[in-house]
């Protein structure tokens, strides 16, 4: 049984049939995130190797990011809801789930790329998850300026599995994805207007 957030954290439901399951998956993962992070380190993956990567290496790559950005946006679902509901399950059926496959991720990363890939994905997965989810986001609004850095970090990934220093392509696009409307400098610009 998989609990599911609604769109605007109405309280969980159960869902008990497969396609209900797989639509508190879909609820819980945030797809758009996890696209947008996926296409961010195919991008770094070309930026770095100057072209299409190899299948090799590109197919891992992406499958770990997917995996990681799976994994961080389902615990980031379930802790939320168990923040803002404290009287909830204390056990959340997500969170388990999420770490799995980020475990998964960083098992294929390990497997297949270089340890540069392990620890960016690593740190990705631990920023947000972990300190933008429990540590900050409870207590600041200023989270959200934290939240951008495992939002850059899959260009400097893919960048990482196809070239041994990130060169300034790379680094240009990481600072951008920061500096955007939703990204780190951004929501401080947005503050101070």
């Amino acid at each position: 049984m998989i609990r599911t957030a609604a769109h605007n954290a109405l309280p969980l439901k159960e869902c008990g049939s497969l396609p209900g399951t797989c639509g508190a998956f879909l609820l819980l993962a945030k797809p758009g995130i996890v696209a947008a992070v996926t296409l961010s380190g195919f991008a770094g993956m070309v930026l770095a190797g100057r072209g299409l990567p190899e299948a090799a290496v590109a197919l891992p790559c992406l499958s770990s990011l997917l995996l990681m950005a799976t994994g961080s946006a389902l615990i980031n679902s379930v802790l939320d809801h168990r923040m803002a509901r404290p009287e909830a399950d204390r056990r959340p059926p997500g969170a388990g789930r999420g770490a799995a496959l980020i475990c998964a991720a960083l098992t294929i990363a390990s497997l297949a790329l270089n340890p540069r890939v392990v620890l960016l994905l690593s740190v990705a997965a631990l920023s947000y998850a972990l300190i933008y989810t429990i540590f900050l986001k409870p207590f600041t609004h200023w989270a959200a300026v934290f939240g951008g850095v495992p939002g850059a970090l899959p260009v400097l990934i893919g960048s990482a599995a196809v070239a041994p220093v990130p060169d300034r392509a790379c680094l240009t696009l990481f600072l951008i994805l920061l500096v955007r409307p939703s990204g780190l400098f951004g929501r401080v610009l947005e503050r101070k207007a």
